[in-house]
This record gives C-alpha cells, structure tokens and sequence, in this order.
C-alpha cells in the first residue's frame, strides 16, 4: 500500500522538486530547499496567503511554476508576494503575485519593492504572471523589480506577463541588468486611491495647491501672475485659475491679522489648503473643484507613475 502511495504522489509531482498547496505555512516550503541547491516548486491552484513577504536567499537555480491564474500569491502586509536574494537563477511562469502594503517612511522613488522581487539574481526570468502592487500617493513600490549591485550586473527576461500598477506606482523597474529582453506585456494602471486620502497626503497635497495658486510674489510679474490681493497696503500678486481669481481678496480678508507680504502669502497657501480639503471658505463655492480637476471620478482615477524603468548603469543589450 505505501509503495502504491508513493507511486502516486511521484506522478503528481512531476518533474517538481516540491509541491506546494494553499495551506496556512505554505512559505516554509523554501526552507527545505538548502543552500546553494537547485530547485524546481510546483504551486497548484489555491491562493496562497502570507502576511509578510517570503525571502528565498542563497539558493541555487530555482524554476517557480503554478497554475496560472488559478495560483494566487497574495502578501497582505507587505510590499513583495515573493522576494529572492542572491539566488543563482530564478525563473517563474503561470502564476499571480500581489502586495498589499506600501513601506511608509523611505525617500520617494528609492529602494523600490515589486510584488516579485529579485536582488542580486544574476539570471531573472519571468512569463506568464500577473503582478499587481497597491496604490499610493507618491512612487514606493512597483510590480515587478529586478536591482543588482553596480559590479555584478544581471540579466532580466519578462515577457507575455501583465502588470496592475496601482496609482502612481511603477510597472516594471529594472537596475544594473546587464541584459533585458521586455517583450509582449500588458501594463496598465489598476488600484485607486480616495481624494480624502490624496489630500490628506502633505506632498501630494502641496503639488495640488501649486495649481490653485503659485508664483507668489509682492513684486508683479506680467502676464506670468494674474491675481493680486491687497491687505493693510500690502499687494502680493500670484498665478491662480481664473475661477479663483476673484474669490482670494475676500478669504484672505476674513482671515483677520494679516499685515505682512509674508502673511498674506501664508494665509493664501492656508486658504489653498482649506479648499483642497473642501473646508468652507467664503467666496468658494463647494463645486470649485469639479471645475478645476474635473469630475471626482476623473481626480482620482488611477495613473501609473512609471510603467518601465530601466536603470542601466554598465548595460550591454537591451530590448
């Protein structure tokens, strides 16, 4: 009888090393694979929940097959479904990754994290996946991100894969690859974000506000300013949409104490604020940002930062 069992588990496994089912420790399964060893893990359908990304360091060649889109790797609190390191090759097919979290705190644009990761993995191939990443209100994550050190470049190969960049994310980023072969994908912008929560963002609300108001100055500037305000003598003029030109010298002049060019140039950025938040201003009128960004659905639908980055510091070939 266990002759007969054994005999059957070999058949459905294949040619896999490891088969690995959607049960709760599934990523425990690259911990039977020892140092410097090659590989082949075999995902069968299911989704594979984890709530902090997997790291596979210092293994050998590793080959990652699932079902297609029946396999579903899903990271719920972190910024990598999958995260290799210093692995010698690692190939993955007909499989879905995606991360839930955005890592709050590092510079924007630097030390991106894709849903798949690899650093440091001289050899990257990846087909027929479905990458997804969250979105955010500045660039801190990708779907795919591939980044080997300056002196020991890699080579990338992504094809026929798609890619769900959340809003103002990047698609597929790619560092130090001597070689990158990026053929036949689909990438296209996938999760939003709520306007409360992009306003709610101090940088993303301070590149909003340079369209209601900027080139603020108490020195005219031609056709360059076209509103002005004056309080207890003090003229600052500034660039504003013309649907707002009118309404600054009355907001400003509720705002009581305010006798300096420094002040005033203050309260406008405040009064800015307050409209972006959607807070009562006199002179404002509640639509005032239909009328600027458009309709709330075209404000906050997705926009993918970067679909393809390539950073080719000692490239060779590259297409």
């Amino acid at each position: 009888m266990q002759e007969a069992i054994e005999a059957l588990c070999d058949a459905c496994r294949g040619c896999c090393t490891l088969v690995v089912h959607p049960e709760a420790g599934w990523e425990k399964i690259f911990d039977r694979i020892q140092a410097g060893q090659d590989a082949e893990v075999c995902f069968q359908a299911g989704t594979f929940s984890v709530a902090k990304p997997p790291v596979i360091s210092g293994k050998g060649h590793l080959r990652l097959v699932g079902c297609g889109r029946a396999t579903k790797i899903i990271c719920s609190g972190g910024e990598s479904a999958l995260q290799f390191e210093n692995c010698a090759s690692v190939s993955i097919s007909h499989l879905c990754a995606e991360s839930g979290a955005i890592a709050r705190g590092k510079p924007t644009g630097q030390h991106l994290n894709g849903a798949l990761s690899f650093f440091n993995c001289p050899v990257v191939e990846v087909e027929r996946v479905v990458a997804t990443c969250p979105a955010g209100t500045t660039r801190m994550a990708a779907c795919l991100a591939v980044r080997n050190d300056v002196g020991a470049p890699g080579s990338a190969r992504v094809c026929q894969s798609q890619f769900e960049v959340g809003h103002e994310q990047t698609g597929i980023l790619l560092v130090n690859t001597v070689r990158a072969h990026i053929e036949d994908n689909v990438l296209r912008a996938g999760a939003t974000i709520s306007w409360q929560r992009l306003v709610d963002d101090l940088g993303f609300r301070a590149r909003l506000r340079r369209h209601l108001i900027s080139h603020i100055s108490s020195q005219p500037g031609g056709g360059l300013r076209n509103a002005s305000v004056n309080v207890a003598g003090n003229t600052v003029a500034f660039r504003s949409p013309a649907s707002l030109a009118a309404t600054w010298q009355p907001a400003v002049a509720a705002m009581g104490a305010v006798v300096t060019p420094r002040r005033v140039g203050m309260a406008l950025r405040s009064i800015a604020d307050r409209v972006l938040l959607e807070e009562k201003v006199p002179g404002v009128s509640p639509g005032i940002l239909n009328t600027i960004f458009g309709p709330l659905a075209e404000r906050t639908a997705a926009t993918a930062s970067r679909l393809l980055t390539a950073a080719y510091l000692t490239t060779r070939e590259g297409r």
